[in-house]
């Protein structure tokens, strides 16, 4: 479905932008008609699509780089002196940065965008604004527009060229003013991280790159030079939020993100697939016709893709830590086994990810797993809940659920489920959930236990007709893990019994008990 509603907006868009697509069949044509294997380009150098860049499975068209002309590639710096009116830079005039409010003392991030869209976006300015506000940086939003349309192949092809012109543009700003290529930051979204990567590639010394969900297509399981990777910065963070390879899966929501990791960090919120609030809904469809085509295609078709930049801008200004937790796969982490931060804490996704010890992983491509809310605020508070049940409960098993409600310095949590539905719990059971909650209830202080007992019909022995059989369990221990400030909390209740529901409040205990037995997972 999403590949063909791509194909049907390319032939909206070449309606539509005759002024930029147009131009690029006229390049595609003039490429694919002179079968040119080696273009060069001025102070920018040569480009071939020969050597890693000719993968047949995976990159079965390549397209040299249209000029920089027709691209037409536009870098906008703002500052805090110049926050909407943004000064003009030239990759190869320095005169334009001598004339601008660059300051070679602050930091400097620089956004680009992917494929079908220019430096006019809406989330593009978000994220400057946010950026902004947030720090005393230097701001750079680079339009390649110009380069980004139809055909998917020749925007490839144009990201090998603007990459370059990025490149140029930071040795001329460092020359200019005495920058370090340490101080620059390049985030970028689709085939705007794969950019990144060209440009960091050639400085060999860039302080750091954001992947947002860098696209799959034509870069998946290729050599390291066509794609992003650690090499091409100090710090390569990487957010995978529609990640399901293209040529792997005949779902009809194939995704338009790389699945491998690339970087020295790679967070897969939610998974790293299919996102919360993304789901194709009919208000999400309706979008299509109240927002426009392009707008609320975008939206519904592209939802889980544009999450990436989505939950990149919340993190600039949030309160709330994004923290991953290095895992195998998402499911060894929703099973509670990768709940540890270890000595040195974990990583966050977003904007602090550079606060991580790199020296402290082991080798590139660490995966992280952690989950979001489905809108904005996107952060939540994660807590891993273990009930332990006593060994001497008395029944050899009752049925029901349990649920919990944490009280800590700011405030008191919702209901937390630490059972989706009805479970036996047995003696020495110890039942194992993560609960995620958009609320900071700061330092925990007391945990209330509620337990509503549910019978097996087909079991009347089970059943607690008018209240005679007074079904309860009995609960040794609830220990809490909290990883926004690693911390662990116990909460002993010393074998006392829990009623049917009537919950009992438990105060954070100055040591632990134990008794555990078979895992039962909630």
């Amino acid at each position: 479905m999403r590949w063909t509603f791509m194909f049907v907006f390319g032939l909206w868009t070449l309606v539509h932008e005759p002024s930029v697509v147009h131009t690029k069949v006229y390049q595609v044509r003039r490429h694919t008609i002179v079968k040119r294997r080696v273009a060069c380009y001025g102070v920018l150098g040569c480009f071939s699509t020969e050597g890693p860049f000719r993968n047949i499975p995976y990159r079965p068209l390549n397209l040299l780089p249209a000029t920089r002309k027709s691209i037409g590639t536009k870098f906008s710096l703002f500052t805090h002196r110049s926050k909407i009116h943004a000064d003009s830079l030239v990759a190869d005039d320095a005169s334009t940065v001598s004339k601008s409010l660059f300051s070679a003392a602050k930091e400097t991030k620089m956004i680009v965008h992917g494929f079908i869209e220019t430096g006019k976006e809406k989330w593009l300015h978000d994220m400057k604004d946010k950026l902004l506000l947030a720090g005393d940086y230097n701001v750079i939003i680079i339009d390649w527009g110009g380069g980004s349309f139809l055909p998917y192949t020749q925007a490839t092809g144009n990201t090998r060229l603007v990459g370059a012109e990025t490149a140029l543009l930071i040795q001329t700003i460092c020359n200019v003013t005495g920058a370090r290529p340490e101080s620059f930051h390049i985030i970028g979204h689709s085939l705007g991280a794969h950019l990144a990567g060209y440009a960091g590639e050639r400085l060999k010394s860039l302080g750091r790159i954001t992947g947002m969900d860098p696209a799959d297509p034509y870069f998946s399981y290729t050599d390291k030079v066509v794609r992003l990777d650690p090499t091409d910065a100090k710090l390569v963070d990487v957010i995978h939020t529609d990640a399901d390879h293209i040529l792997s899966t005949l779902k009809a929501s194939g995704g338009f993100g790389i699945e491998q990791p690339v970087g020295h960090l790679d967070f897969y919120p939610n998974g790293g697939s299919q996102q919360p609030g993304c789901e194709h809904t009919l208000s999400m469809m309706s979008e299509v016709f109240t927002a426009g085509l392009y707008n609320g295609g975008k939206k519904f078709f592209v939802c889980d893709h544009t999450r990436a930049h989505e939950l990149f801008t919340d993190s600039v200004t949030s309160t709330c830590p994004f923290i991953g937790f290095k895992c195998n796969s998402y499911d060894e982490y929703k099973s509670g086994k990768c709940s540890s931060c270890g000595k040195w804490g974990c990583p966050q996704m977003g904007l602090n990810a550079d606060k991580f010890p790199l020296a402290q992983l082991t080798g590139i491509n660490n995966k992280f797993y952690l989950d979001t809310n489905g809108a904005s605020p996107f952060c939540s508070y994660h807590y891993e809940v273990k009930v332990q049940v006593s060994q001497n409960m008395g029944a050899a098993s009752e049925r029901g659920t349990i649920s919990l409600v944490l009280t800590g310095t700011k405030g008191t949590s919702e209901k937390i489920p630490l059972t989706e539905s009805n479970v036996d719990i047995s003696p020495g059971d110890v039942l194992v959930s993560k609960y995620s909650t958009s609320r900071d209830i700061g330092t925990l202080q007391s945990i209330a236990v509620s337990w509503v007992h549910s019978a097996n019909l087909l079991k009347p022995w089970e059943w607690n007709l008018f209240g005679m059989r007074n079904p309860k369990i009995s609960v040794w221990q609830i220990e809490v893990f909290a990883p926004a400030m690693n911390q662990r909390y116990s909460f002993c209740s010393k074998g006392e019994f829990l009623e049917n529901n009537s919950p009992k409040t438990y105060n954070v205990a100055s040591r632990s008990c134990s008794a555990q037995s078979n895992i039962v997972i909630g």
